[in-house]
C-alpha cells in the first residue's frame, strides 16, 4: 500500500522553484505541494493504520463517508512525527488522533458554511400561509408578447 501526503507550505512563488513537478496548485499564497513518504514512513503508517479505523469507530462515523476526511490528517502526523524531534515524548496515537480530530472538524466546519447550506425554495409552495403558490406567480407563455420582443430585438 502506498501513503502520499499533501503539505500545506506558505510560500512565494519564487521559493517554489526547487520542488519540481510535486507542485500541485497554488491558492491564496498557500502552496499545496505533494510530497510522498518516505520508505520509513510508509511502514510506520501501514503498521499504525488500525489508528484511523479505530478513531472513525470511537466516533461512530461511516468509513466510507469520512475514510478520506480524516486519512490526511492521519498522514500529516507520520509525517510530523518523523520530522518534528519535539513530538517523539508523546505517544504516536495521541499525534495521529489529533491531527484526524482537526481535520474532522475543519470537515464540519467548511459543510456549515452558508453556501452548503442555502435554503431550499420549492415553486409548489406559497411564501405566505394563505397565498398563492410561487409556480402562480410565473408568467405563461403569451405568443403576442413573443412577437412583440422578437420585433424589438431585430428592430
Amino acid at each position: 500500500m502506498v501513503f502520499n501526503s499533501i503539505e500545506t507550505i506558505n510560500t512565494s512563488a519564487k521559493d517554489i522553484s526547487g520542488f519540481g513537478p510535486g507542485v500541485s496548485s497554488f491558492l491564496g499564497g498557500a502552496m499545496k505541494i505533494e510530497i510522498p513518504l518516505s520508505d520509513i514512513q510508509k511502514d510506520f503508517a501501514e503498521e499504525n493504520h488500525g489508528l484511523v479505523y479505530a478513531f472513525l469507530n470511537a466516533h461512530s462515523l461511516d468509513e466510507e463517508e469520512f475514510y478520506d476526511v480524516v486519512i490526511f490528517g492521519y498522514l500529516r502526523a507520520v509525517r510530523r512525527y518523523f520530522t518534528e524531534a519535539g513530538l517523539k515524548k508523546y505517544k504516536f496515537g495521541t499525534i495521529a488522533w489529533n491531527c484526524m480530530r482537526v481535520d474532522l472538524l475543519n470537515y464540519y466546519k467548511a459543510n456549515r458554511s452558508q453556501k452548503r447550506n442555502a435554503e431550499v425554495v420549492s415553486l409548489h409552495v406559497s411564501l405566505s400561509p394563505d397565498g398563492p403558490p410561487l409556480e402562480h406567480s410565473i408568467p405563461s407563455r403569451n405568443e403576442m408578447m413573443e412577437q412583440l420582443e422578437v420585433k424589438l430585438l431585430l428592430h
